[in-house]
């Protein structure tokens, strides 16, 4: 268990995590309804949920999908994927994985927290090449931060930063929309013109006297305990799905007289 006075971090960071898994079922359960379905048009989507979600909810979803402030959106964000930067579209090796479920897994082969580093080479290189980076830029950006670490604390440093998030954001382009490339929005909390090294300090007065945190020590327990969260969460959800099985039979729901659903194509 953490410290009380790490709750607020670790609040906010479940939070996230639940927010970011919650967007991946939605995304996937649309994906796989397309697919399954033969469309490729959410529009056409109408009635033809999974039979783990109530139709009329479902409904509403496909209407929200289909709705012109979702789609360009949507269009915007796949554009911006699709942006050159440093000569080649810029790409990670992560897939569908989020971020904190590589940490995870880092942390299970090396016994221990990986750092930053080794996070960023763990989802920037291609499987099997053994460390040959996916793109021009995560290679140029690995190159100048290990160039920028000698330079600010040299070469000979007996106690050189774990990893400092402010040289990495000068020689990776900046913020770009609330994000930092190879870390996300994550990288907010990280800057304040030192290195994740650094101790932090309390947010409650008269606190002082207890030994202070590293980020690199609260980020550890906030990824223990959000797996334990995980974890416990998708039993509830899990649990909610067999109740919700048990009272409809199982079964998928009706087809809907909806015109556009009647053939196994678009118009």
């Amino acid at each position: 268990m953490w410290d009380e006075t790490e709750e607020q971090n670790v609040r906010l960071a479940w939070d996230k995590l639940g927010k970011d898994r919650f967007r991946d079922i939605l995304n996937r359960a649309r994906n796989e309804m397309l697919v399954k379905h033969k469309k490729s048009d959410i529009a056409y989507l109408h009635n033809l949920g999974p039979n783990w979600m109530k139709a009329e909810v479902w409904n509403e979803l496909v209407a929200y999908w289909s709705s012109p402030e979702w789609r360009k959106k949507s269009q915007s964000a796949k554009i911006n994927r699709m942006t050159v930067k440093d000569g080649s579209i810029t790409k990670h090796a992560c897939g569908s994985i989020k971020i904190e479920i590589h940490e995870d897994r880092l942390t299970k082969k090396l016994g221990r927290p990986p750092n930053k580093i080794e996070v960023f080479r763990a989802t920037h290189t291609k499987k099997g090449a053994d460390g040959v980076f996916i793109d021009g830029k995560s290679q140029r950006v690995d190159e100048d931060y290990a160039s920028a670490i000698v330079e600010k604390y040299g070469s000979n440093s007996e106690s050189p930063p774990i990893f400092d998030m402010d040289k990495w954001i000068e020689v990776s382009g900046g913020f770009n929309k609330g994000r930092v490339y190879g870390f996300g929005s994550s990288a907010k909390s990280q800057t304040s013109g030192s290195s994740t090294s650094q101790s932090c300090t309390s947010a409650y007065p008269g606190s002082s006297s207890q030994p202070a945190m590293t980020q690199e020590e609260i980020q550890q327990l906030i990824d223990e305990k959000a797996s334990q969260m995980r974890a416990e969460m998708m039993a509830e959800i899990l649990d909610q799905v067999r109740k919700e099985l048990k009272t409809t039979g199982g079964t998928q729901f009706a087809t809907s007289s909806h015109p556009t659903t009647s053939d196994s194509t678009n118009p």
